[in-house]
């Protein structure tokens, strides 16, 4: 929707996705999917609502059951549109062991992802989804991802 008046503010928006363990697993404590060996991954999806312009933030929640210096997952973000019936798949950024950081076990953290949505032109995007998995490379990599948040206009 156009701003017609130059003191109106473009109000930005929020969503959550929480991840779903994408192969079987070990029950958890903890909501989210756990990252913890080869062959453990997950992920989110977000179906983008119709007022959706712009990302301003994309974050990657999870919460580390290790404390270290880093800590690595393999995470590849896809997205499509429903204009001339994309798969999912057709639009795609990878970044294989993506460092979240220092981590601190048991604290939540939030990791920026938004150069992984690296979307020229975001008009009609419908579906964007989020795999993290467990990386070959892996500096302590385990951790419950708990999904992710999304911020838009």
């Amino acid at each position: 929707m156009p701003i017609n008046n130059p003191t109106q503010t473009v109000r930005t928006r929020t969503i959550f996705a929480p991840a779903q363990q994408k192969a079987s697993g070990a029950t958890l404590d903890w909501p989210g999917a756990l990252i913890a060996a080869a062959g453990k991954n997950c992920f989110s999806r977000i179906q983008l609502p119709d007022d959706f312009t712009a990302v301003t933030n994309l974050f990657l929640i999870l919460r580390p059951q290790a404390t270290g210096a880093s800590m690595m997952f393999d995470i590849v973000t896809s997205w499509a549109s429903r204009v001339g019936g994309e798969q999912w798949n057709v639009h795609t950024e990878t970044a294989a062991a993506r460092d979240v950081g220092a981590t601190v076990a048991g604290e939540y953290m939030s990791h920026d992802i938004k150069d992984l949505f690296n979307v020229a032109n975001p008009i009609n995007l419908d579906l964007l989804i989020v795999q993290v998995s467990y990386s070959a490379a892996a500096i302590a990599s385990n951790a419950h991802i708990q999904g992710v948040r999304l911020k838009y206009y």
